[in-house]
């Protein structure tokens, strides 16, 4: 069985006390704009394997570009403290500047984590690191326009979801396995000190930790990522529980062009849903090395 091409990523879907309240800090600060909101429906809970949060408050939410790259906030608990928990660790937005958003985003229920800064990783990029009001941690990342990556300003002062940060427990099985079930060339690979993850957990500095990207299928001119990060031991696994979503980011939706021939296990048979932002696609989840919840949505 072949490897599928995986990307784009269509939505990260959070868990929140408040949908409400953490939805108006998007819309508010980030210039996110609702979709719909209502009850979780139970069929999308359940091909989550995650009945109990079935017809609990939900919000979608799109940028203003309207590209893939999607919010859901779903009620339900906070997040771990910043980078306790293996698995998706952070959300990682495209901005256009950095140092505008930072100053966009002080006395709000947004707080930073590290101020905007030059990455010495990649040139030409420069990031910083927030937590909303249920624990979620979101990098805030400008780009400058280089043809030769095929990145393009932002569409907007705040635009998509185009990384998403994993943190893996077995950093080289959850590579392999990545590499096995999913056709997603390697953009980087390095070593980083990661001083802010470092602080956050409380753990010595002076550390440095691989990291890799996945890039992502999509045809999108800023091209979607994984940040694939050999994670501190010291955190703990953040599994789902047996009938409910994991707290923080709970799941992330990537686009495929066929759920045929994928060696996967699937929480629930494949089921086609209509609502935003699948659209008709074939959608079912399955569940990453990490316990990270992984959902499929194929275009055929």
């Amino acid at each position: 069985m072949s490897a599928k091409p995986l990307g784009p990523i269509l939505c990260a879907t959070f868990t929140s006390p408040d949908p409400a309240a953490s939805a108006r800090d998007y819309v508010t600060h980030l210039d996110q704009t609702v979709v719909e909101h209502g009850p979780l429906p139970a069929d999308l809970a359940a091909s989550w394997g995650a009945p109990a949060a079935a017809g609990r408050p939900s919000v979608l939410l799109r940028p203003p570009s309207a590209e893939p790259g999607w919010f859901r906030v779903v009620q339900g608990a906070a997040a771990p403290p910043p980078f306790a928990a293996f698995g998706w660790l952070a959300m990682e937005i495209l901005v256009k500047s950095t140092d505008a958003v930072s100053t966009r985003l002080r006395g709000t229920p947004f707080s930073e984590i590290e101020p905007p800064h030059d990455l010495g990783v990649v040139k030409g990029v420069r990031a910083m690191q927030v937590v909303g009001r249920a624990g979620e941690v979101l990098y805030l990342t400008e780009r400058d326009e280089i043809s030769r990556f095929r990145y393009r300003f932002a569409m907007g002062e705040v635009d998509r979801i185009f990384i998403m940060v994993l943190g893996a427990q077995d950093y080289d099985a959850s590579r392999a396995f990545y590499e096995k079930h999913f056709h997603v060339p390697i953009g980087i690979t390095t070593e980083s000190a990661q001083t802010y993850k470092l602080t956050a957990m409380g753990l010595p500095l002076g550390r440095k930790y691989r990291l890799l990207t996945f890039v992502l299928a999509g045809g999108q001119e800023v091209a979607g990522k994984i940040q694939h990060d050999d994670h501190p031991a010291e955190a703990r696994r953040n599994d789902k529980p047996a009938d409910d979503l994991p707290p923080g980011i709970a799941l992330v939706t990537f686009e495929v062009p066929s759920l045929d021939g994928i060696a996967l296990p699937f929480i629930a048979p494949p089921r086609i849903i209509d609502a935003p932002p699948y659209d008709g696609r074939r959608v079912a989840t399955c569940i990453g090395p990490s316990g990270e919840l992984i959902e499929l949505a194929a275009r055929g």
